[in-house]
């Protein structure tokens, strides 16, 4: 994610002061969560997004589904 926040401020041209100004926050709140050196709440996350016209997801790291790493069970059935 903290890439990936760098990554669409630059390419929007966009300096952290800029952002920050647009965000009601100071050009150190911008960099923090760009380094992770601070949390992002949803609203934040979601403000960015909005800012830099990208979907909430494309900041969120890809986890692993835990229903694709385990082999497929069968379904046990009663016989009478």
């Amino acid at each position: 994610m903290l890439g990936e926040l760098r990554a669409a401020r630059v390419a929007l041209g966009l300096t952290q002061g800029e952002v920050g100004r647009r965000l009601g926050r100071g050009d150190q709140f911008v960099s923090k969560c760009e380094t992770g050196d601070r949390r992002l709440d949803p609203i934040d996350l979601l403000r960015f997004a909005q800012l830099y016209r990208r979907p909430v997801t494309s900041f969120l790291p890809v986890l692993p589904d835990a229903r694709n790493d385990a082999a497929p069970r069968r379904r046990r059935t009663s016989r009478g």
